[in-house]
């Protein structure tokens, strides 16, 4: 077994992936840990220590005083790691905390080939959580201690050791191959090690190929107009798909998307492919970058497609679809799927109130739906969840906000969408995420006025998702996040039930507000 790399942990004293204060690694040979080593740091970025940082790590300023900057070890951990594959568990973090705390340092990142134990547990252990104590335990591991760099390293390894063996993988371009080693925004990486030509042949085998030579009978219109590609493994062969779409009037491009595909059909499908940083195949990723620039191109499953169809699930066309195919298959402009999970909250060209008018008409009670607002205090943000009609004031609501008034839609909503396939399910997925107050208490110490924040809080009709700019009121040691308090006094606001991501000031394309100076602030604050 030549299974060999390098395992790390970074733990940060504050908010700032450029504060790393101690690092641990773990180096593996052949399946076995022969090398170890620590550092304590010395944080130069001049935000100091949080207290939520060290009520989880427990290291303090005092503890690091005369501990050496980051540039002054930075040689000796460089040489430990070498030319090896770099492990971690959720590396996106500890990669970019490397190369933050070089860039802080003056010190060029190295690329690594690197890959997660977190991702690979996910992809073989079926648990509640893949937090590095839930997995290490999981496979038959002792206790260890839990935030100390060297104890998480050593987890790490003893998971990516244990997984490799118990699925055959013999070395660590294997497990590569598995956990997805990528080259994640900002964080320095070189690709996987090439596939041996005799697997690429297995993996890369001539798909059946739909018979073009017999016309096919069209049915109904409900993909006319519509280019439509295929990628991934289904439950059937993909002509079958295919030859669904003949039927329904639509083209096929089979190929990757193009300038001219309208929908993309994924097998395997999962929503959380659209979450940023998600490792996904060639063809997902080349329609989220189409649709990045603009283009209308919907992503979904194959039992979304099927039921786009009204399709048997062995591919047969009956006689109640012919009779039914009535209306188009994909939604009109103003219920157009919003691709929440990778595009920023945005304002229209122009305030299309008939058409928003529109979509409260066709709206059902506990719809799952989206709205962006804009701000005077909070910028442009984005509220989505399930609608209800408040007890109170007897209008239907989103979240926190109404939507409606006298039958319109409110003044300060730009658009307002039922949301379907990916983006309920995106929707759906966050709402109903267990909350990880330890995490999320990290999380929400890193957060700077301007920060694009994702955050699910609770209202009267149910939990609902805020995605926008953080903004802070000195005037009360708050953070706002779309009218709702996401942070008091360096605690998270009382309806907040899970932060999901934060994207500093400086990493998105969203205004930032200024800071909220006088206390007229609050709008309709649901505190």
């Amino acid at each position: 077994m030549t299974l060999n790399f390098t395992a790390i942990d970074f733990e940060t004293a504050n908010g700032s992936r450029a504060s790393a204060c101690a690092l641990g690694m773990v180096k593996v040979r052949d399946g076995r840990i022969v090398d170890r080593g620590e550092w304590l740091l010395r944080p130069t970025d001049g935000g100091g220590f949080q207290q939520r940082n060290i009520a989880i790590h427990g290291i303090t300023e005092a503890m690091v005083a005369a501990a050496p900057t980051w540039a002054a070890v930075h040689a000796e951990i460089a040489a430990f790691i070498a030319d090896d594959a770099v492990i971690a568990h959720n590396a996106a973090f500890d990669l970019d905390v490397f190369r933050k705390t070089s860039s802080a340092a003056g010190i060029a990142s190295k690329a690594f080939r690197y890959g997660c134990s977190v991702k690979m547990a996910q992809a073989l252990l079926p648990l509640e959580n893949h937090k590095l104590p839930t997995v290490h335990a999981a496979l038959g591991f002792g206790g260890f201690q839990h935030h100390d760099g060297l104890a998480d390293a050593e987890a790490c390894a003893n998971i990516t050791i244990r997984l490799a063996l118990r699925e055959g993988l013999a070395d660590i371009d294997a497990v590569l191959r598995l956990c997805g080693s990528t080259s994640a925004a900002g964080v320095a990486g070189t690709p996987a090690a090439a596939v041996p030509p005799a697997a690429r042949a297995q993996r890369y085998a001539p798909r059946p190929a739909l018979d073009r030579t017999t016309p096919v009978a069209v049915i109904s219109a409900k993909l006319g107009g519509h280019m439509v590609s295929f990628t991934g493994d289904f439950s059937v062969e993909r002509p079958v798909l295919q030859q669904l779409v003949l039927q329904h009037g639509g083209e096929l491009n089979n190929h990757a998307p193009t300038r001219s595909t309208t929908l993309l059909v994924v097998g395997d499908w999962d929503a959380q492919m659209l979450r940023p940083g998600a490792v996904v195949s060639r063809s997902v990723q080349k329609a989220q970058d189409l649709r990045a620039k603009g283009q209308s191109l919907h992503i979904m499953g194959e039992a979304a497609f099927r039921q786009l169809l009204e399709a048997e699930p062995a591919g047969a066309v009956d006689d109640a679809v012919v009779d039914g195919a009535a209306a188009a298959a994909l939604p009109p402009t103003a219920v157009a799927p919003l691709s929440l999970a990778e595009t920023l909250p945005a304002l229209p060209k122009r305030r299309d109130v008939k058409g928003m008018g529109g979509v409260l008409d066709m709206m059902c009670p506990a719809d799952l739906a989206a709205a962006t607002f804009k701000s005077e205090h909070y910028g442009v943000f984005r509220v989505a969840g399930t609608t209800f009609k408040s007890p109170v004031l007897g209008v239907r609501m989103l979240g926190h906000r109404s939507i409606e008034n006298n039958g319109k839609p409110e003044r300060d909503i730009h658009s307002l969408a039922v949301l379907q396939d990916e983006d309920a399910a995106f929707v759906t997925a966050l709402t109903a995420h267990v909350p990880d107050n330890e995490f999320m208490d990290v999380l929400l110490g890193s957060v700077q006025h301007g920060d694009l924040v994702t955050a699910v809080f609770d209202a009267l009709g149910g939990p609902f998702v805020v995605e926008g700019v953080a903004v802070f009121a000195p005037v009360a040691d708050m953070f706002m996040l779309g009218s709702m308090v996401l942070a008091h006094r360096g605690r998270p606001g009382a309806k907040l039930s899970w932060l999901q991501s934060v994207v500093p000031a400086g990493e998105h394309a969203l205004a930032v507000p200024e800071q909220v100076t006088a206390w007229n602030f609050y709008e309709s604050s649901a505190e």
